[in-house]
């Protein structure tokens, strides 16, 4: 597979003896000729090399430089410099800069240092994908006998080297690109590059040019063409998320990519080949959306060859805390806080509550606390009860199980009775504490008012409410 190379020069002849010399030698080149037009180039695409300019007309090339760096600490630049320029050149090796090309350069010089950097490039992207590879094959975090099933999906389509199209359905925090990373990552095309595209929030002519790309000129701002992840993703996978929002006009150009396996780029009229894996995703009931007109019935059923489905993290209550374990010891090393686990409160209540986000909310809650961690070493109730849908709680009959001075269960002389039996006997001290307000009662465990009536309603009937004195 040819190294990319992204060239940055303000001098256009030059700028365009370099794109030929390079293309002559093999490999894959895009062209800038402004600040502006490299910092786009460079944040679309992960290019192998990247030869900066030192002197743009719109921007610092140093400057640039760090910000490559700063953006992707892992890229391998080259500065291009003029003889006055050298000093400058040696401040940006000092900088991050791999090596220096002075101007004007021979040209076997220009190809060895080209090479030389490269060949440092490719050493760093075999340990990248390794590291990329690794994490990606990370387990999905479940006790769940239908994510074990699905697991299992996954690794048996995952064999099959992208030769199927996938969908993946399942709610917004689910995992969906988890799975597709998962996919990716078992597969032969592990080593190749992996590219994740939301559908959502663009029209279809600027979700076309990311997807297909475009020639020099295709359109008014069009001075450089530019690559679209049909392309960069070659032989690897391209992950739509969201695929339930693109546009009708352009779903009829996906279903071309999927049955031909081409691609024309906007404003060209030659054929690219689409070697890319093509995963989907949505949290939308397509087949509704298929009935209303609002998705291509042949799409769908182009899509999804292969059908996977992730269950919401409610139907699954048995991973929660798994999760919350995960991510606690996650969070706890990432940012160096004594966290050593949760409340009995703190615990009952995340087990029962729903998860509307699933477990990106999960994850979430869970890092928020870490970044602004100042308790003791457990989550209580009273940390995580303010980053939850208040109305869902409400809901959720919660035993009041939990709450001494700090949150902890009273742990000395523990007696052999039933948890409800301990639950009903704090519910009563805490309604005598609060002299029969009901409403006390409830805001000091942290419980809805009409718990508390219920479960003091079931204590007089069975003649175990005592009498206020």
């Amino acid at each position: 597979m040819s190294s990319s190379v992204l060239v940055i020069e303000d001098d256009l002849p030059l700028l365009e003896v370099i794109e030929s010399v390079l293309r002559d030698d093999g490999y894959a080149v895009t062209t800038a000729s402004t600040g502006r037009e490299a910092g786009a180039q460079f944040s679309r695409e992960v290019f192998e090399l990247v030869l900066l300019d030192v002197g743009l007309p719109d921007a610092d090339g140093v400057e640039l430089l760090n910000r490559f760096k700063a953006e992707r600490p892992q890229s391998v630049i080259v500065m291009m410099t003029a003889n006055a320029e050298v000093k400058v050149a040696v401040e940006s090796m000092r900088n991050g800069a791999y090596d220096f090309i002075e101007k004007p350069f021979r040209l076997d010089r220009f190809r060895t240092s080209v090479r030389r950097a490269t060949d440092h490039a490719s050493g760093q992207e075999t340990v990248r994908r390794m590291v990329q590879q690794a994490v990606a094959s990370e387990p999905f975090i479940s006790k769940s006998h239908g994510i074990q099933e699905l697991l299992r999906q996954v690794d048996q389509v995952a064999r099959v080297g992208g030769a199927t199209t996938v969908l993946i359905q399942g709610e917004t925090g689910t995992g969906k690109e988890l799975i597709a990373k998962r996919l990716h990552a078992l597969s032969p095309r592990a080593g190749s590059p992996f590219f994740a595209q939301s559908c959502a929030n663009f029209t279809s002519t600027l979700l076309e040019d990311q997807l297909f790309g475009h020639s020099k000129g295709a359109f008014t701002e069009a001075h450089t063409e530019q690559r679209g992840l049909l392309a960069l993703a070659k032989d690897g996978t391209l992950f739509l998320d969201e695929i339930g929002e693109m546009p009708l006009a352009l779903q009829a150009k996906i279903l071309r990519v999927l049955e031909e396996r081409k691609f024309t780029r906007l404003g060209d009229h030659q054929e690219g080949r689409v070697e890319a894996q093509i995963i989907s995703a949505t949290n939308r009931d397509l087949k509704k959306m298929v009935s209303s007109g609002g998705f291509r019935k042949d799409l769908y059923y182009r899509l999804g060859i292969v059908l996977l489905s992730i269950p919401p993290l409610r139907e699954r209550r048995q991973d929660i805390l798994p999760l919350l374990d995960y991510y606690r010891k996650l969070y706890r090393a990432q940012f160096g806080v004594e966290i050593d686990g949760f409340t009995d409160a703190a615990a009952e209540l995340l087990e029962q509550y729903d998860w509307p986000g699933n477990v990106r909310e999960l994850r979430n809650l869970i890092e928020r606390l870490a970044i602004i961690w100042s308790g003791g070493p457990l989550i209580d109730f009273t940390h995580v009860r303010p980053y939850l849908d208040s109305d869902q709680i409400a809901r959720i009959d919660l035993p009041p199980l939990l709450v001494g001075e700090n949150g902890h269960m009273a742990e000395s002389n523990p007696r052999l009775v039933p948890l409800r039996t301990v639950q009903d006997e704090h519910i009563v001290s805490i309604y005598r504490y609060a002299q029969g307000n009901k409403a006390e009662t409830a805001r000091i465990l942290g419980i809805t008012r009409q718990t508390v009536q219920k479960r003091l309603a079931q204590l007089d009937r069975e003649g175990r409410l005592p009498a206020l004195v």
